[in-house]
């Protein structure tokens, strides 16, 4: 839909925006608390989330199975994650 229509396109890109600064926000946050990595930029922790998110999304649809969906789980957020 992005692609056929500049409403659609305007629509989803502010959808994306508002998701994105509410992930900036929680990582943000949990550096704060120490609980995520801090060797990382946060705002592009929030890119890499919803970026391989959606990929793991469609991905699920084609292949008709959870395992992106695992995969992104296991190893996308273990890595933002401090170890204690």
């Amino acid at each position: 839909l992005g692609d056929t229509s500049d409403i659609c396109r305007h629509s989803l890109k502010t959808a994306l925006e508002r998701y994105k600064k509410l992930q900036l926000t929680a990582l943000l946050r949990a550096q704060q608390e120490g609980t995520v990595r801090v060797d990382l930029n946060a705002d592009t922790m929030a890119d890499l989330l919803i970026d391989n998110w959606q990929g793991a999304l469609l991905r699920m649809k084609i292949e008709q199975s959870v395992k992106p969906l695992q995969q992104f789980v296991a190893t996308l957020l273990e890595d933002y994650f401090v170890n204690k």
